[in-house]
């Protein structure tokens, strides 16, 4: 089974509740298009959990603005924890930032994150917590689904080694302390910080430099079929959503 077909069975198969599996396929194809030229270390590369709750930001703040449901397909008003997360922390964006927080101006909290020398806690905090949902929820749904081991990606905390299993650096990943977090004064000090990676080989690495835009594609394509499954009906920023998607964020 090669790297596109993992991709396609985690997309395809398995639970279902949110969108979480898609957005954590998207950040990590996002990571490899930024650092299409990283020199891998043993033959391997590191993504930092942290790195993919930033990406989940600039994923879902759009569709939690645009009120288009990621959480389960009967019940569009069931929140999901990211959902409750970015609302709540959209009430304080007021004190906190110097523009409106809208959907079409995502790329520019984004920025602030990546750019800010001192950070304001809650958005410290706001990483912090979507980092420990991803851990909890998708990351737990990637290494096997159905009767399928999916090989593609793996997991690694700094205090562990490489002989023990995904499931348990996993684990390990989500103690990291909010203390240690809190401490960090801006984005290269929360990257330092981080515990847990996920990692890929080299070559599944280069297979999807090689491939960006059909990855980027099929994840896409299925986030819309889910996207629009959950709302009952298109929905009119979805297009326009997902156009912009086809870049990385």
């Amino acid at each position: 089974m090669n790297n596109y077909q993992m991709f396609q069975i985690i997309l395809n198969e398995g639970v279902k509740t949110t969108t979480y599996k898609i957005a954590l396929l998207m950040s990590i194809v996002d990571y490899i298009e930024q650092n299409s030229k990283e020199c891998p270390s043993n033959y391997l590369h590191f993504i930092p959990a942290v790195y993919l709750a930033k990406q989940f930001i600039a994923y879902y703040f759009p569709l939690v603005m645009e009120q288009v449901s990621q959480g389960p397909k009967s019940k569009f008003k069931s929140p999901t924890r990211i959902r409750n997360l970015l609302i709540d922390f959209s009430k304080q964006t007021s004190k906190l930032l110097s523009f409106e927080l809208k959907a079409e101006n995502i790329n520019h909290l984004v920025s602030i994150i990546e750019t800010t020398k001192i950070l304001p806690e809650e958005i410290i905090q706001l990483l912090f917590d979507i980092r420990n949902i991803i851990i909890d929820q998708p990351l737990q749904h990637i290494r096997k689904v159905k009767d399928e081991n999916i090989q593609i990606f793996g997991l690694l905390t700094n205090s562990g080694n490489l002989l023990e299993n995904f499931q348990e650096h996993r684990i390990k990943g989500k103690k990291l302390q909010w203390l240690s977090f809190k401490a960090s004064e801006n984005w290269q000090d929360l990257l330092s910080k981080e515990d847990l990676f996920v990692i890929l080989n080299h070559e599944a690495f280069l297979e999807i430099v090689r491939n960006m835009g059909q990855f980027r594609e099929i994840i896409l394509e299925q986030w819309v079929k889910e996207s629009t499954e959950r709302f009952g009906a298109d929905h009119p920023e979805l297009d326009k959503l997902f156009h912009l998607w086809r870049q990385p964020l």
